[in-house]
């Protein structure tokens, strides 16, 4: 059964009650494994609790004297560190983040760490919340930290090695903390009332002194400290005043701590008393401190705007849009402070969202100003980095590829290629990351699907010509590598977007931008233009999906019954048949043995060689399938030149030993090329098809979309040829007659087997996808329909073989009565 706790130090000398009440509370933690004691409080229950009376030299608690205590009582609340610590910083509240990990402590990359895997790890050492994120050198072993944001320890992350981190000597991340106490409601931040950081609150603190007839000015006292480790210069006073009822932490203090939570602490339910402190100094944030008298004056102007203006942040954004564009350069100080405005204000003051995405707008575009005017146009190669709360800018300049390294900023990666060496002189790269951004710019602003939901941070990229800043025009895809914000689920489709904003509506769109990779941390883009880029989540509906699939099974089975009637009826009639049907033949043998496979392999992902070879076939057969196609328009052409007989393509047409040759071996060299250049390219994760890595989707569009074409243009020239050139001939009509309707079956079967695979390029619109599904599943329902049931020579010749297999079989009973009577 488990029981409530109660440490008790059994001493009479409270000075030593810390001390001891430390080494008991520290001894828990690491037999829990979770590094050392940050704090131990009290708090009141209405239940029964167990009493441990501690010496403070145990080694456990079972070593304690336990005993039970019912009713009414205390219970131990302990704060421990966890696995992690701060180190080489200046208080034990900043440093550089280090994690204990399979025995050994490591540090952690700064690759796409948060401000809000600050706050985890400062609110985890009980110091507070992050005023600051940096890197620095990674001295030994570290590690890549994989968080989805939502943790409340930096356990609950993922970590793996990084090579390319080490390869390129990344920094490690560093944390400075606020601190586990503070004073709020006073004139300046070193006057006010003091709260304590605690269990992931910040708490009204009461010192309490007089029980032990300590006092508070004592040059050793708590107070004199606290005063120093904020900051803030000698203790000057201590007073009490009284708020409204509250939950309130009382401190009870020997006076000789060196800090506020050695101090014991005590829940008060429903206080009213706390406790205010005033230092002689005041401090400015090294974040917040305004770098030059322009600056401060500018930002203050902007401010008295602000608040004349009745909060209309738009107005104040252009205002310094217009300011920056007229400036010629930014120390890094002044930037910081103008980021810190801007966003700061946005996400404040900004509460209409169609003002929002107005000012979101204008905010990237201040970002982007910004860090352009962190280039130093004359600089031969340059490093730069920037990180806030709000975002953090990389900027690089470089003449060639070894000098511009990857770009990493908060996670996500942009990777350089050949379109900066075709420059004269040298290039500047930049790469943004915005933090929170994409809860503005959300996925309601994708007009495919409104169930789809944003899936990473807000990106932006740009390259530009030195000393020119002339933008770059990219002369081939670029790549980025964007983190998810959470782990990817199964069923999700993640697409890359890029931030449309040219016209009066703002979006977020695919063009231009295709997702080549894709696991459950990451995504890969590779995108033809240089823009803001996001990914965008969408979770596949699994009823919806489940009666699609059910419906493209029955229908598949459906359309291979009658292509396999076809096949056959094709085959028994060839000799019979007035025009000459090896292309159709062909044309249905391909599409039965696709659609077969198709049906019975396209989901056999499990096994990765047998997935390449189904997917290599499908690639074939699909392919062999519209050259057939593509033939048997090229023969109804040849039938127009010779309208005297129609027989005439079986005896004069194309051989058919060259019908053979281009109708397989011509998607047989397509394949063969696809597979020699991208060994890797045949079948993924989720279907035995082209993979979508480098575009191999072309290898297949791209045949189909120029037959496609071919055949368009061959029909327009048939059916002119035959509405203006058969009126200025003598021929017989039975012969038109046959000719027009043949023609006219070709450009229906035209429209049902290649046009309707445009459907397939829009699988999120449900309409197509059924569409796409019942024609395409039905190409076999349709010729026999067409060729064979409404065909008047085929018909004569089913009725011939019925009247054969009925006559037999009249015959066979017959015969069977007459020797029964017999």
């Amino acid at each position: 059964m488990w029981v409530y706790l109660s440490l008790s130090i059994n001493t009479n000398n409270y000075g030593a009650y810390w001390y001891l009440s430390n080494n008991i509370s520290t001894g828990l933690c690491s037999q829990l494994g979770c590094g050392n004691i940050v704090s131990l409080s009290y708090n009141t229950i209405s239940t029964n609790v167990l009493q441990a009376q501690c010496t403070g030299r145990e080694s456990a608690v079972t070593e304690c004297n336990l005993y039970f205590q019912s009713g009414s009582s205390w219970y131990s609340t302990l704060t421990c560190s966890g696995n992690v610590r701060l180190v080489n910083g200046s208080s034990e509240c900043s440093g550089r983040v280090e994690l204990l990990y399979s025995s050994q402590w490591v540090s952690l990359y700064d690759t796409g760490w948060t401000t809000q895997q600050s706050n985890v790890v400062c609110s985890q050492l009980g110091c507070g919340q992050a005023v600051a994120t940096g890197s620095g050198e990674t001295p030994g072993s570290a590690l890549q930290a994989l968080c989805s944001g939502a943790e409340s320890a930096l356990q609950s992350c993922s970590f793996q090695s990084c090579s390319s981190c080490a390869a390129n000597k990344s920094t490690s991340v560093t944390v400075v903390c606020s601190g586990g106490v503070r004073l709020v409601n006073g004139q300046h931040n070193c006057t006010g009332n003091a709260q304590i950081f605690l269990d992931g609150t910040w708490m009204y603190l009461y010192l309490s002194f007089s029980y032990y007839y300590i006092y508070w000015y004592s040059s050793n006292s708590v107070s004199a400290r606290l005063c120093s480790q904020l900051g803030c210069g000698n203790f000057l006073s201590l007073s009490y005043n009284t708020i409204g009822s509250t939950n309130i932490l009382e401190a009870r203090c020997t006076g000789g701590e060196s800090d506020i939570r050695e101090c014991i602490l005590y829940f008060q339910r429903g206080g009213t008393s706390i406790s205010t402190l005033t230092c002689s100094g005041s401090t400015i944030s090294a974040t917040t401190q305004p770098q030059t008298t322009e600056t401060t004056a500018f930002v203050k102007d902007l401010e008295a705007l602000l608040n004349n203006s009745n909060g209309q942040v738009t107005k104040v954004l252009n205002d310094l849009l217009s300011y920056l564009w007229n400036s010629t350069n930014l120390s890094e100080g002044k930037a910081e402070t103008f980021l810190n405005f801007a966003f700061g204000n946005f996400y404040n003051r900004s509460d209409n969202v169609t003002d929002n995405i107005e000012s979101a707008n204008i905010l990237l575009e201040i970002s982007e100003t910004i860090a352009s005017l962190l280039i130093e146009p004359n600089a031969t190669y340059s490093n730069k980095t920037l990180k806030t709360q709000y975002l953090e800018i990389r900027v690089t300049v470089g003449s060639n590829t070894s000098q511009i390294l990857p770009l990493v900023a908060n996670g996500n990666e942009m990777k350089m290629n050949s379109s900066i060496t075709q420059n004269n002189g040298s290039v500047s790269a930049t790469l943004i990351s915005y933090v929170e951004m994409e809860n503005i710019m959300t996925a309601r602003y994708f007009k495919k699907d409104n169930g789809a939901k944003m899936f990473s941070s807000v990106t932006e990229a740009f390259l530009k010509q030195i000393p020119a800043m002339e933008p770059i025009n990219l002369t081939e895809p670029i790549i980025f590598l964007l983190k998810h914000n959470q782990m990817k689920p199964q069923d999700g489709n993640v697409i890359c977007v890029y931030w449309n904003d040219t016209g009066m509506e703002k979006f977020w769109s695919e063009l231009g931008c295709t997702a080549t990779y894709t696991d459950e941390n990451y995504t890969e883009c590779s995108c033809t233009h240089l823009s803001i880029f996001a990914l965008i989540l969408q979770v596949d509906d699994n009823e919806t999906n489940n009666d699609l699939t059910m419906m493209s099974k029955i229908f598949e089975i459906t359309g291979l019954v009658f292509f396999a009637l076809a096949i056959i009826t094709f085959a028994l009639t060839s000799q019979t048949s007035k025009v000459n049907n090896t292309s159709r033949l062909n044309l249905c043998i391909s599409l039965f043995l696709a659609h077969l496979l198709f049906l019975t392999g396209s989901d056999r992902t499990e096994n990765q060689v047998i997935c390449s070879v189904i997917a290599g076939s499908l690639h074939f057969l699909f392919l062999a399938s519209f050259a057939w196609m593509f033939l048997e328009a090229v023969q109804l052409v040849l039938l127009m030149r010779n309208l005297r007989k129609v027989e005439v393509l079986r005896k004069q047409g194309l051989p058919y030993g060259y019908l053979l040759v281009f109708g397989y071996l011509f998607p047989a060299i397509i394949v063969a090329i696809t597979a020699g250049l991208f060994p890797e390219g045949y079948g993924d994760q989720n279907q035995c098809w082209l993979k979508k890595d480098k575009n191999l989707r072309w290898s297949f569009l791209g045949p189909v979309i120029l037959i496609l074409c071919a055949n368009y243009i061959s029909f327009l020239m048939i059916i002119w040829h035959l509405y203006f050139v058969l009126g200025l001939i003598q021929q017989d009509l039975s012969t038109i007659k046959d000719v027009r309707i043949l023609v006219l079956k070709n450009c229906v079967q035209f429209a049902i087997l290649g046009c309707s695979w445009v459907l397939g390029f829009f699988p999120e619109v449900k309409i197509f996808a059924v569409l796409f599904i019942v024609i395409n599943s039905q190409q076999g329902t349709f010729i026999f329909l067409v060729y064979c049931l409404f065909n008047t020579q085929v018909r004569e010749q089913y009725k011939k073989w019925f009247g054969c297999f009925f006559h037999k079989k009249i015959t066979e009973r017959t015969d069977t009565q007459t020797q029964s009577l017999s």
